[in-house]
Parts: structure tokens; C-alpha cells; sequence
């Protein structure tokens, strides 16, 4: 890890680039500013705030500035890490505020501290903002919702951005969105707790919530949320793709309330939680659902569905739930489609509980899907299921799956689908069941096919592992170049490398 440092000629470098100005704050006196809050007061738009590593007592108060915000280097985690807005001093500026059409860029920050009861870490209203490589860490917001972030009318964009420790007392224990729009990619989630105690069980389920979004598009992209629930209620859109949903707290891990478009897809949704109440993968009410290659694995339901709603469900695995999927008895339920999954490890040997309405289900599979190392159920040797517990395994599909091609064939997938694992979607043809898309044989330039282009990259990845990892990040190393099946890539691959080329992909 690179030390901290502050590199001059990458200074004059931003200064030069742009006729507008570069200001550094350093809390030890030797930048334009010593606090950064008199800095944003201070810039003008189109400004570049450097914020010096050290620990700033006091954030800053935004409204209606168009200016950037960032560390001196926001790709450095050890910089992000030391670069530190403590909010815990009582001062003018009680939180991060962006107001009235501000536009902020903001990058390689830490804000950590901020223990309010009406704000928490960051409040964003009627403005558009960033952020990039930010930590929200050990923020409060005693009375109300938003430990880290609370957005009102804004529109909110965090790239690989990480919430541990927050805490909220209402939901949204790291972020509340409110009419907004909001957009996370390759962000993790961790430690953040709904501090609410309810009063009876019913409102323990309302209240635990990781990410709150009430009348908010959401976009989700590779992004891990391990903890308490999240939550979209009357979303005009929901995206969730290539995400991980594990949620600890006892409830469930994804709830969708009425939302009219909302697609889950090469996600893993997976519950740890205890008893009858405590695990259930995916709740859906009065929302049309397209739930597709996925791994719901561990619930004590997989999917609860309550109605009016539409649910679509194909090529996805699910795996070791108490059932695979609950469904409200309502006459006017709704509409199913559920096709082509693989259903296995029921615990409590029921598929569908209670099931009625409109429905078509062909094409499912209920076989062993041969994961990798499965996960278990710890029964603790009682008929009672309050007592159950699961313990997750590793999901990706070994080479003697069933489930490798056994996916839906009439959903375009596109060129640029990726599974869980951010690999070609399609391998070999057709899609495999499932998040996991496991590689076609000898496919070691990652493009899901094996064809004559394969040549180079299999001596590569034969001979200089870390010089192909780097050119074909796509490519399963092990897996692809694994062509005997023997469970390892080595010389004896060779030979059915090269068969399999000359007759045409057997």
C-alpha cells in the first residue's frame, strides 16, 4: 500500500489542467484553508476542494454549489482512510448538507462520527451529488431515518463506496431515499443497525432495514448488503443486478411493496436468520417482480409473495429454504410465472405453500444442483423450526451440474450480461441456472464461447497465470482451463484443449 502523501506535480498538474480553482485544506495551516467548511463557502462552481489527510472536526454545508470534493488521492484506501470529516464537535455545521441544486463531485472521504437526532452523516435535498471511494463509518441519526445518508428529492450516485456501523433509529439504518433517484455500484454494506425497539413482533420486521427507498428509482449494481433488510416501497423502478443480500437480523432480506417494475437478477439473495419469521429470501406486495438467475438459498422461505402482484420467475436455484416459495391465498393472488428453475433441499418437503391463482409451471427442475460446498441447517435437535439455523456455503456450479445449460432459452440475455461473478452470462450456448455461469470448456479469453481465439490465452493462462488474469479478466482461469474435468488446469489439459477445437466444440 502506498504511503500518504501529498504529490505536488499532481497538483500543479489539476491546476493547470482547468482555469478554475484548485483549494487545499489542511487542518495543520499549511493549505488555502484550515477548515473545510469555510472552504465550500468560499469556492466558487466549477472549483476542486483538495481535503489534506487528518482529521477535520467539522463537515461542510453545500446549497447551490456546483464544485468537487476529494482527498489528494481517492484511489488510495490508505488516504480515504486517513482523510476524516468527524462530525462530532458542536459547530455551526451539524452534518455533510447538500441544498438547493448544489452538484457535487465528491471522492476519497471518510465520514465517520456524525450522532445526531433530525441528521445523520450526509443530507442531500434537491441536488444531484457523487460519491466515490467515501466510507460512512459509525454514524447516527438518534431519532429518525438515514444514519449515513439521507436523500430528499436528490439524485444520489455512489461508486464502490462503503456504510459500516450506522445506525438509525426508524430504518434506514445506512441509507433513507425519498423521492429520488438512487444508484449504487460495487458498494458493501456491513454492521449497520435499525436502533427502533418494537413493541411487538410485527413492527421488529417494519423497522430493521438496512437501505430504505420510499418512491425511489433504485439502481443496484454489484453491490453487497449483509445485515438488515432492503427495503423499496413504491419504487417507479427497481434494478437489482449482480448483488448480494445476506441479511443477519432475523427478517428479510429483500422486500419489493408495490412497484410496478422491478427486475432481480445474477443476484444471490440468501437468508441467516432464525425460526419461522426470521429468513425469508424475498418478500414481494403488489409489485410486478422479474426474478431471474438468481440463488435464493437459505430462507425459511425463499420468496413470500402477498397479493395483487405478478411475479416471473425463471432460471433461478432454489436452494435449502424451509419452502421454496409462500404464497398468499388471497382468490385474486395474482399472476405466476415460474419456469425453469431448480428446485432442491426443500427442509420442510413442500415446494409451494399455500399456492393459488393464475399459473404456469413448466420446465423446473428439482435435482441436486451439485454447488461447490453446500450450505446446512442446524435443527439443533428440536421438531420447533424457532430454533433453526443456516450456515451458508459457496454456491458456483461444479462441472458436473445439472443446472450448466439447463436455463431459460427465449430471454435475451444481451452481449454484455455477466453473472454474479461479473463473467460472460451465456457460456456454451445457453444460460445456466442459477448466479453462476460456469465457463464453457477451453473458454480462456472470457467471451463464453471457445473458438480458435482461445489458442493464445490457454498457453498464457498455462504458463504465465498473472499476465493472463490481467489481459482476460473475464476468463475463469481454473474452471475454463480445467477441459479434462480432473479438477485441475495443467499439462493433461492439453490434449482435449485441442480436440475440442478441431471438432468444433463437441
Amino acid at each position: 500500500m502506498r504511503p500518504v502523501t501529498l504529490s505536488l506535480l499532481a497538483l500543479i498538474a489539476l491546476a493547470a489542467s482547468t482555469s478554475a480553482a484548485v483549494i487545499v485544506v489542511d487542518v495543520n495551516g499549511r493549505g488555502d484553508y484550515s477548515n473545510l467548511y469555510v472552504a465550500v463557502n468560499f469556492a466558487e462552481d466549477h472549483d476542486t476542494i483538495v481535503v489534506m489527510p487528518g482529521e477535520h472536526l467539522v463537515g461542510f454545508w453545500a446549497i447551490g454549489k456546483r464544485v468537487a470534493i476529494r482527498s489528494i488521492d481517492p484511489d488510495n484506501p490508505a488516504v480515504v482512510a486517513a482523510t476524516v470529516l468527524h462530525l462530532w464537535l458542536p459547530t455551526l455545521v451539524t452534518s455533510v448538507r447538500i441544498e438547493a441544486g448544489s452538484t457535487l463531485d465528491v471522492a476519497g472521504l471518510t465520514i465517520r462520527g456524525a450522532s445526531f437526532s433530525l441528521i445523520g452523516g450526509t443530507v442531500v435535498t434537491d441536488s444531484e451529488v457523487s460519491f466515490r471511494n467515501c466510507i460512512w463509518l459509525d454514524n447516527e441519526c438518534r431519532d429518525r431515518s438515514g444514519g449515513a445518508i439521507r436523500a430528499l428529492r436528490s439524485i444520489v450516485s455512489l461508486d464502490n463506496c462503503r456504510f459500516l456501523d450506522n445506525r438509525a433509529e426508524s430504518g434506514g439504518s445506512a441509507i433513507r431515499a425519498d423521492s429520488s433517484v438512487l444508484r449504487l455500484t460495487s458498494c458493501h454494506f456491513e454492521g449497520n443497525l435499525t436502533t427502533f425497539v418494537p413493541r411487538f413482533p410485527e413492527e421488529e420486521h417494519s423497522r430493521q432495514r438496512t437501505i430504505m427507498a420510499d418512491r425511489t428509482s433504485v439502481e443496484m449494481t454489484d453491490t453487497t448488503v449483509i445485515g438488515e433488510t432492503v427495503y423499496f416501497d413504491q419504487a417507479p423502478s427497481v434494478i437489482v443486478d449482480r448483488c448480494r443480500i445476506r441479511h443477519t437480523a432475523g427478517v428479510q432480506a429483500l422486500f419489493i411493496y408495490e412497484c410496478p417494475d422491478a427486475v432481480v437478477q445474477s443476484s444471490e439473495i440468501l437468508s441467516i436468520g432464525v425460526g419461522p419469521e426470521g429468513g425469508t429470501g424475498c418478500i414481494t406486495s403488489g409489485a410486478n417482480l422479474r426474478l431471474l438467475g438468481c440463488s435464493i438459498i437459505g430462507g425459511t422461505i425463499g420468496v413470500s409473495t402477498q397479493y395483487p402482484w405478478v411475479l416471473t420467475a425463471r432460471g433461478n436455484l432454489y436452494y435449502q429454504n424451509g419452502y421454496a416459495m409462500y404464497v398468499d391465498r388471497s382468490p385474486d393472488s395474482g399472476y405466476y410465472d415460474v419456469r425453469d428453475n431448480c428446485f432442491a433441499g426443500i427442509l420442510w418437503g413442500e415446494t409451494f405453500h399455500p399456492f393459488t391463482g393464475f399459473y404456469t409451471l413448466p420446465g423446473n427442475l428439482r435435482v441436486d444442483p451439485r454447488v461447490v460446498a453446500p450450505g446446512s441447517w442446524d435443527l439443533n435437535g428440536t421438531p420447533e423450526s424457532a430454533d433453526d439455523l443456516y450456515t451458508p456455503g459457496d454456491y458456483r456450479l461444479r462441472p458436473d451440474s445439472p443446472l450448466i445449460n439447463a436455463g431459460p432459452t427465449d430471454l435475451d440475455y444481451g452481449p454484455d450480461a455477466r453473472d454474479f461473478f461479473g463473467r460472460v452470462r451465456v457460456a456454451g450456448g445457453r444460460v445456466d441456472i442459477g448466479f453462476h455461469e460456469y465457463p464453457e470448456p477451453g473458454d480462456l479469453d472470457g467471451d463464453g464461447d471457445l473458438t480458435w481465439f482461445d489458442a493464445d490465452p490457454f498457453v498464457l493462462a498455462l504458463t504465465h497465470p498473472d499476465a493472463h488474469a490481467a489481459a482476460f479478466p473475464l476468463a475463469d482461469r481454473e474452471s475454463a482451463g480445467d477441459v479434462n474435468r480432473d479438477g485441475r488446469f495443467d499439462l493433461f489439459d492439453i490434449a482435449p484443449f485441442v480436440q475440442r477445437l478441431l471438432a468444433g466444440r463437441p
